[in-house]
């Protein structure tokens, strides 16, 4: 196979048949249909069928049912690869007989997935056998819902005809696969109108696919009981698997399955982009840390060589300090003391001083801070006066009553007794 070919292929598989629709570049599409042998295994059959048909650049796989189903999985908010593992892992809940499977799944609302189910060893059977091509495996329900000639917004059954009946519905909405179902040969309109009114879209859009007489009388009967209809003629002979194989050439799956090998694949090269990644970091930080350690080095090596400059100088500025403070703490103390002294004897000397004349003195007492003058004048209230004015005794009171010596002979000017009590005045105050 040559990469310049351009050659792609949609390719539909069931239990019981094989269909291959070839495009070529702007050619019509080639149909080639097989049925699989009863004795002989689908990987025979395939590589017969592609024997003939030679090699592809890409190989669009449609698994119809009982192969591959499509379900409607009630499921909270995950991330995609963690539904898919949980689905997988209960497959046989949805699908009897899936134990071992490949689920891909597509969010549909917030409490609900679309999922396809295929068994893995089918896919493995067909990568095996189609490794020369780029291999994409879908469902035939997710190839109906997206393929570009059924594609529409909201509720959308697909049906897709055999020679003389429905061969199987497809129920999609907004281009998603919900579910669908496979009918029996005798199936008609009214098997369409029951599985949209058990879907829960009775009155939904139905695009029927198949022969023009067969389409349209399908359609006539769907649009009376309510659907809005429309169709999709095929040439004459085209069977229901060559439809499907020739929609797969046009549509974007959006459950695209993965073969286990590519699975493996994938999540071999995950690990070692993870590993990398890890190795990365590490490398990334052993870095950032030699890089942290080269800079404070440096910076203290800066330092260092700044102290050693300036050593000397601060070890004078050191000695200044120390000195200084020792005078400091010395000066305070001084001032403490001075600022508690009570200065008794300067303040007996200015009280003495402070006398008005004609004023003396009888006694002076001193006990603590408080002060006792009494003596004899002729003005007790200019001694009182003068007291006031002394800076070294403050709260003068007087401490007995003023009383004037009446024996003295001179009455005009008589002689009176004072006694006043102070308190002495501190530094600090």
């Amino acid at each position: 196979m040559t990469s310049s070919s351009g050659r792609r292929a949609g390719l539909f598989i069931d239990d019981a048949r094989l269909a291959l629709a070839e495009q070529e570049e702007a050619r019509p599409v080639r149909i080639t249909e097989h049925t699989r042998s009863e004795s002989g295994s689908l990987a025979d059959d395939l590589r017969g069928l592609l024997a003939e048909a030679g090699n592809f650049d890409e190989l669009i796989v449609a698994i119809g049912r009982p192969l591959a189903h499509v379900r409607t999985v009630e499921l909270p908010q995950l991330p995609r690869e963690t539904a898919e593992r949980v689905i997988a892992r209960d497959a046989d809940r949805y699908v009897i007989g899936t134990e071992s499977s490949v689920v891909a799944a597509r969010m549909i609302d917030a409490r609900h997935w679309s999922a396809a189910f295929v068994p893995s060893d089918l896919l493995a059977q067909i990568a095996s056998v189609a490794s020369s091509a780029s291999v994409v495996f879908t469902t035939a329900d997710d190839v109906l819902a997206t393929s570009t000639s059924t594609k529409g917004s909201g509720d959308r059954f697909i049906v897709v005809c055999a020679t003389n009946a429905p061969a199987s519905i497809t129920h999609a909405r907004n281009q998603v696969a919900l579910g669908g179902r496979r009918f029996l040969g005798n199936a008609t309109a009214d098997d369409v109108v029951r599985y949209a009114a058990e879907r829960g879209a009775a009155r939904g859009d139905v695009v029927i696919i198949g022969d023009a007489k067969q389409v349209n009388a399908i359609a006539a009967s769907c649009g009376d009981a309510g659907m809005r209809a429309t169709t999709q003629a095929n040439a004459d002979g085209i069977s229901a698997p060559a439809t499907i194989a020739s929609l797969a050439l046009t549509a974007v799956p959006t459950l695209p399955l993965r073969a286990p090998a590519d699975r493996t694949r994938i999540r071999q090269r995950d690990n070692v982009a993870t590993r990398w990644l890890f190795a990365g970091l590490a490398a990334a930080l052993l870095i950032g840390a030699a890089l942290e350690q080269a800079i404070v080095s440096s910076r203290l090596r800066a330092v260092s060589e700044q102290r050693a400059v300036i050593a000397a100088q601060v070890t004078r500025a050191m000695a200044s300090r120390d000195s200084l403070l020792t005078q400091t703490d010395l000066a305070n103390a001084i001032a403490e003391r001075e600022a508690h002294a009570s200065r008794t004897g300067g303040a007996l000397a200015a009280i003495a001083l402070a006398l008005p004349a004609g004023a003396t003195l009888s006694s002076l007492q001193v006990a603590g801070d408080s002060v006792r003058v009494e003596g004899q004048g002729r003005d007790g209230a200019a001694v009182y006066d003068a007291l006031k004015k002394v800076g070294e005794i403050d709260h003068v009171t007087l401490a007995a009553p003023l009383r004037s010596d009446r024996t003295v002979p001179d009455a005009v000017n008589a002689v009176g007794h004072f006694a006043f009590s102070a308190r002495l005045r501190s530094a600090a105050r």
